[in-house]
């Protein structure tokens, strides 16, 4: 590893994971999510007087627009595990 060593403790990616702190996943990848309908949407705007409704490129947006919206929705109803 170019010189570097890891301590004894790190010898696996899975016992550095265990020794960080936990952090709240539903809030990481809700934030995520945001981040990319908020991306979606300024592309959909962008593109929206220049393209048809029926272009494919539009429809794949709103496509992706919906699944993200699905995902943010699944996500309201999933609960974060106790640890």
């Amino acid at each position: 590893m170019d010189g570097m060593t890891l301590s004894p403790e790190f010898k696996t990616a899975a016992a550095f994971a265990e020794a960080r702190p936990p952090q709240p996943r539903v809030a990481i990848l809700r934030a995520l999510f945001e981040a990319r309908f908020a991306h979606l949407q300024a592309l959909s705007d962008e593109w929206r007087g220049q393209l048809p409704e029926s272009d494919w490129r539009m429809r794949l947006l709103h496509k992706a627009l919906y699944s993200t919206w699905a995902d943010l929705r699944d996500l309201e109803q999933a609960k974060e595990p106790v640890s």
